[in-house]
């Protein structure tokens, strides 16, 4: 993606725009977060806000838009129970635009990445791949849903700001898409529990056939291993090092299921 920042004092603004061989890609992408950012600038909130979009510019090939541009200071100087105040409201923010943008449930058996020997084959080389496999396919087993919906996908400390006048903003939506919900809800500044049940009551979800907020947070990293590994095999893709599975394997070991 090129990106361009307009610096003044009036209107301060910046201009993202698809810039890469696989055009196609490139303008899904840009067109899920214009979807998300459009969505988010129709939320009202007491504390938390996202930069406004002021236009969607397509013309001879190029597609992007221009936004707003925040004058503020990312969150990584601040203690950890200030992070965990500012990520309540983040959350509460979330919350509106998850009622907005809609959740649904889908079963993760249904997912491309599931149920490949080779794939299995692969992890059970690694120290806990094989106990991760057994747990991943016990979970499964339960035949229940896990949470469907679009995300901001990037709830990091360098996308949420705080400006001069103690505004919170939640910037850069380009990781935006439908995809499982628990790819928020995993942060390791907020505990999501009172957020899970919130989603499950406000879509009328019976809680039985909901997997735990933990359950899916297993679930989505899992499968997001899952991929990483088919795409190094059938894609041959060369970006998965034995390190970056380990990491992922061990990061799974460390959810209390």
């Amino acid at each position: 993606f090129g990106i361009l920042l307009y610096i003044d004092a009036v209107n301060p603004r910046v201009l993202k725009f698809n810039l890469r061989n696989n055009l196609e890609y490139a303008t899904k992408r840009l067109e899920d977060e214009i979807k998300s950012q459009k969505i988010a600038n129709e939320i009202k909130h007491k504390s938390i806000d996202t930069p406004r979009l002021k236009s969607v510019f397509s013309a001879d090939g190029l597609f992007g838009f221009e936004q707003e541009l925040i004058h503020a200071n990312d969150l990584g100087a601040f203690s950890s129970n200030r992070l965990k105040g500012v990520f309540v409201e983040v959350f509460d923010f979330m919350f509106d635009f998850y009622k907005l943008s809609g959740v649904s449930l889908i079963s993760p058996k249904d997912n491309v990445f599931v149920g490949h020997d080779f794939v299995d084959n692969y992890l059970n080389q690694f120290d806990k791949g094989a106990e991760l496999i057994e747990t991943f396919t016990s979970i499964l087993s339960k035949n229940k849903k896990v949470f469907w919906g679009r995300t901001h996908g990037d709830l990091s400390l360098n996308n949420i700001l705080i400006d001069k006048n103690q505004k919170t903003w939640i910037i850069d939506w380009g990781k935006s898409k439908e995809q499982y919900l628990a790819k928020d809800l995993r942060n390791s500044n907020y505990e999501a529990n009172d957020l899970y049940f919130k989603i499950v009551d406000h879509f009328g979800f019976e809680r039985e056939s909901v997997y735990s907020l933990q359950e899916q947070i297993f679930i989505e990293d899992y499968i997001e291993l899952s991929r990483l590994v088919h795409n190094e095999i059938v894609r041959k893709t060369d970006v998965l090092s034995s390190d970056r599975v380990n990491s992922s394997l061990k990061r799974l070991s460390e959810i209390e299921l």
